[in-house]
């Protein structure tokens, strides 16, 4: 069995040491109180959950997860294939992640933030173009919901949350309260 915490080892790193060694087993991964698994055969990926999501997009939302724990358990199989591209393009896309997430927590330092209405400066009458997913998660800004909560009523996931939030950053709609 292989163990240890994610501010150790990488998401990437450990995929690259099972890929290696050619591992059967379950790699599940603890953060705040989420846990997901990740399925390998021979090394490569073929299925994984994180809550109610499935294959590549719950590998992807794994890599979003900084701090916890993991642990890999030997020859633990499963039927289900969920998840068909190869390890090394989920590594690169992962990895394109994590560099969106630093950029992201400049202007969004955590997920317990609370975004708020922005006050209106300057009369500003000037048109706003959004799309349907960007109004969902304006529309769920009450000033009480954080980033977390507004990601999992709204079903976009943590960093399509984040990259909402960031436009309507930038637009001057909403601003972000420091936990």
């Amino acid at each position: 069995m292989l163990a240890g915490t994610l501010t150790d080892f990488s998401l990437p790193d450990i995929i690259q040491l099972i890929s290696s060694g050619r591992r059967n087993g379950r790699l599940v991964i603890r953060s705040d109180g989420r846990e997901g698994s990740i399925y390998f055969i021979e090394g490569e990926i073929v299925h994984a959950i994180l809550e109610d999501v499935k294959g590549e997009e719950a590998v992807y939302r794994l890599f979003d997860f900084f701090e916890g724990d993991f642990e890999f358990e030997n020859d633990i199989s499963t039927d289900k294939r969920t998840v068909s591209t190869r390890n090394d393009r989920l590594i690169f896309s992962g990895i394109r992640r994590i560099d969106e997430w630093r950029e992201l927590r400049k202007e969004i330092p955590s997920l317990e933030a609370v975004p708020r209405f922005a006050p209106l400066v300057g009369g500003r009458s000037s048109e706003v173009s959004l799309r349907p997913a960007e109004w969902k998660n304006l529309a769920l800004i009450d000033g009480k919901r954080t980033v977390r909560q507004i990601a999992k009523e709204s079903g976009y996931g943590d960093l399509e949350t984040c990259r909402i939030m960031h436009k309507l950053i930038s637009l001057g709609l909403i601003k972000i309260e420091k936990p």
